[in-house]
């Protein structure tokens, strides 16, 4: 069997290495990393990032150059990570450059909803990405209702949506979207809340999982359908992967909520939690799960972020996870901006923008170990390894080519089988690394 093996560690990033030579061996064993083309799992939909507002000025910002360059690191499917899965905000976000949202105060009828301040940076810079990807899944999730619907009223520090305001909040995303699609951007899912058990310095507004469902079911989806917007995926929770299964169980359990919920989105930040992802899939296999925000602070980066990406990206996969989205696309040298009190991010490509130079970033590398190999509608296939400290995930693309992204976060070299159905070759597993290995059958 060809193979083709692609390798990244401190050293370098995707660097091409010697073939491995599978052969006809169905009785190998020891150490090995098991790949079982014949199991066949969840369908794959993509990879992408987050169109924050922080993201597009910074973008903005950049020579006409840089930005075709930028573009083509994203979005272009041989060249760059052929993203085709992102996210954007709904009124302001942490990473957005102040406060805003996009109506009058008090105003219920939403008449003076209007859009011009996304049409400054971020609408944009999602069409030039649309135009190098070609297709985009677009989603959008918002961090807060405008001050004056909560009961807290203030777009910060946690509060509620009043539930006298819950037809108007629907309503309110009904406009955005069709206000995105006459601006030329289709959005084709959104989420009901960002982190909804959350009570941030910056923008945010509490939910319980039960009030999601309701909002969602007798609100959220009617104004849907009133408004020809079927077609638009809504996904709850958005949150911490600690509680997708309790998600799944309220989905199935509460009436009329399976009809009504298309999916169960999920962050990173509480710990891996793997196996919450198998559990949901479980009790509710006709729901998709879609990693929908994960990042790192701004730290002195090192290679250990791309090996944080690469091992929860597998994990993920390995437990049904369908689409993976990154948060912010482009960040600055200070990690922003961002009106938050916080600090700043890391992104995968951050931009100096005193001397317009771009910088890619070693977790830029682990998605694309993943992003660009396996491609839309890939298969997962069964896999499993000799060791925790090393995690394998494979997958089938349509066009007949196996994929195997080995996560090796061992701080020892491993000599190891690398076995395919019947066929297997000795691999040396380097540590703290990444391997692609891509297998013509």
């Amino acid at each position: 069997m060809k193979t083709k093996v692609y390798f990244s560690d401190e050293t370098g990033y995707l660097k091409e290495l010697e073939p491995l030579n599978l052969e006809y061996n169905p009785n190998a064993e020891w150490r090995t990393l098991n790949i079982h083309p014949e199991l066949k799992y969840q369908k794959i939909f993509g990879f992408g990032g987050a169109f924050t507002e922080s993201s597009a000025v910074n973008y903005d910002k950049m020579s006409d150059e840089n930005k075709q360059k930028v573009m083509e690191l994203f979005f272009d499917k041989e060249k760059g990570l052929g993203y085709n899965f992102c996210r954007s905000t709904i009124n302001s976000c942490d990473f957005s450059v102040d406060e805003y949202t996009y109506i009058k105060d008090n105003d219920t009828t939403l008449e003076s909803f209007d859009i011009s301040r996304d049409k400054q940076a971020v609408i944009p810079m999602i069409k030039d990405a649309v135009n190098t990807a070609g297709e985009i899944f677009l989603f959008s999730s918002p961090w807060s209702p405008p001050a004056w619907m909560k009961d807290s009223n203030e777009m910060l520090h946690g509060g509620k949506l009043k539930k006298e305001l819950y037809s108007v909040w629907a309503n309110y995303f009904v406009k955005f979207i069709k206000e995105y699609e006459k601006a030329g951007v289709k959005v084709s899912g959104v989420t009901v809340q960002n982190e909804p058990l959350a009570t941030q310095t910056w923008e945010s507004c509490v939910y319980t999982i039960d009030e999601q469902i309701v909002f969602a079911r007798d609100f959220l989806k009617p104004a849907f359908k009133e408004a020809g917007l079927d077609d638009v995926k809504i996904m709850i929770w958005d949150h911490n992967k600690e509680h997708v299964f309790e998600c799944a169980k309220a989905i199935k359990e509460t009436e009329g909520a399976f009809d009504c919920i298309d999916g169960i989105a999920f962050h990173w930040y509480s710990g891996k939690h793997f196996e919450q992802l198998s559990y949901a899939h479980e009790i509710c296999p006709q729901k998709f799960l879609v990693a929908s925000e994960f990042c790192l602070g701004f730290l002195k980066t090192s290679f250990e972020d791309a090996l944080r990406y690469a091992t929860d990206m597998s994990g993920n996969f390995n437990n049904f996870m369908e689409a993976t989205c990154d948060w912010n696309l482009i960040l600055d040298e200070n990690g922003g901006p961002y009106h938050a009190r916080r600090s700043g991010c890391k992104a995968v490509i951050h931009y100096n923008t005193k001397e317009d130079k771009i910088e890619i970033m070693p977790h830029y590398y682990a998605v694309k170990h993943f992003s660009g190999f396996v491609k839309k509608d890939a298969v997962r296939l069964g896999t499993s390894s000799c060791d925790t400290d090393i995690l394998i995930s494979a997958f089938k693309n349509e066009s007949g080519e196996t994929v195997a992204v080995i996560t090796s976060n061992s701080a020892k070299e491993n000599n190891c089988i690398l076995r395919y159905g019947d066929y297997a070759s000795n691999i040396t597993v380097k540590p703290k690394s990444i391997t692609t290995i891509v297998i013509e059958d």
